[in-house]
């Protein structure tokens, strides 16, 4: 989406977004810090996407635990494919995950 010259986005809720590339750059920013913040967790111990969920996202509202664990899922994935890090399980949930040798 950065490479689109898009003016303005109109999300589904809130006010539009003025400054399209801005707004992309930042998500994407997120999306690496917090996968440099998994890659920490899983440099202490390995772990399972449950047990991430405390420290990545401290003081979460207990009805958002669900969205949370499939966000972690998601970088997961991304780290997995890229190398990273391995898993122990073919079960998402019950996988412990830890860095790769």
């Amino acid at each position: 989406m950065l490479d689109r010259k898009d003016n303005r986005y109109w999300p589904t809720h809130g006010p539009p977004i003025n400054t399209p590339a801005d707004y992309v750059a930042a998500l994407i920013a997120h999306r690496h810090q917090r996968m440099d913040d998994i890659l920490k967790l899983l440099a202490e111990t390995p772990m399972q996407i449950p047990q991430m969920v405390g420290p990545l996202y401290p003081g979460l509202d207990p009805r958002l635990i669900g969205g949370a664990r499939l966000s972690i899922l998601a970088s997961l994935r991304y780290l997995m494919a890229n190398g990273a890090i391995e898993a122990s399980d073919d079960s998402p949930l019950r996988r412990i995950y830890q860095i790769s040798a």
